[in-house]
């Protein structure tokens, strides 16, 4: 096997590949993309120590620069195993985020730079499935029982007096919620009592993408809305009807 990181090619045998996936989910616990790490450890080896400074420094500079493909090449170092990461699939992009590191290896008599030298190096991305609603959220406050509004009046002498100034009162229904968008902004969700509500104290919020990538890839969308209604009777209140999955 043959590992490749863009045009850079090992040597033959050269590495060995340590890969995870590890699974993301959103908010509702459906699968939305995967966790991508390559950990490599491998041996440069050369007939002089001139030459091995040579094949290390060909390996700094291929691992200087990220957003590439890499992975698994069959002997021909042509034919792709299914250990290989293309990097316009990934979101946001492959990285080095270990760029290659010395280190001694368990060789008998640890003759590092004499003929060959140890290093390892990571490789991480992320990948991206579905699209839709990441998460979501309501809050219904009730305000008010529909009885009596009073006061305490107070006199110059003695205690304070209770006085109605209404016999009845409304009730007020303040409605609040957000989502998540993943790829773009999810609409909002209607008042309940649409009926009752004061159009004109609604409020509608919209937040920045909370995940943007160079070079240019963004998801998941916040809208957060607050809805006030206000009725005479009581309007009654069971459940909130789940988002659609």
């Amino acid at each position: 096997m043959i590992f490749k990181y863009g045009s850079y090619a090992h040597e033959q045998a050269e590495v060995g590949v340590r890969a995870e996936y590890t699974s993301i989910f959103d908010t509702f616990r459906r699968r939305m993309g995967e966790k991508i790490r390559f950990t490599i450890i491998g041996v440069k080896r050369a007939d002089t120590q001139a030459a091995l400074i040579t094949k290390l420094n060909a390996l700094f500079t291929a691992y200087m620069e990220d957003y590439k493909d890499f992975g698994l090449y069959l002997d021909d170092g042509v034919t792709p195993t299914n250990m290989v990461v293309s990097n316009a699939a990934t979101f946001g992009g492959v990285k080095v985020v270990v760029p290659p590191s010395m280190i001694n290896g368990p060789w008998s008599g640890r003759p590092e730079f004499a003929n060959q030298k140890t290093y390892y190096f990571v490789l991480e991305a992320e990948t991206r499935v579905g699209e839709g609603i990441y998460a979501w959220k309501q809050r219904l406050v009730v305000k008010g029982t529909g009885g009596p509004k009073w006061r305490y009046s107070p006199r110059q002498v003695g205690d304070p007096q209770v006085q109605t100034l209404q016999t009845n009162t409304s009730f007020w229904y303040i409605q609040t919620g957000a989502n998540i968008g993943r790829k773009d902004y999810y609409p909002a969700e209607a008042p309940l009592f649409p009926s009752i509500e004061h159009g004109e104290m609604r409020e509608v919020g919209y937040d920045s993408a909370r995940e943007i990538r160079y070079p240019g890839e963004a998801e998941l969308f916040g809208t957060d809305w607050k809805y006030f209604m206000e009725a005479t009777v009581s309007q009654g209140f069971t459940s909130f009807l789940l988002p659609t999955l």
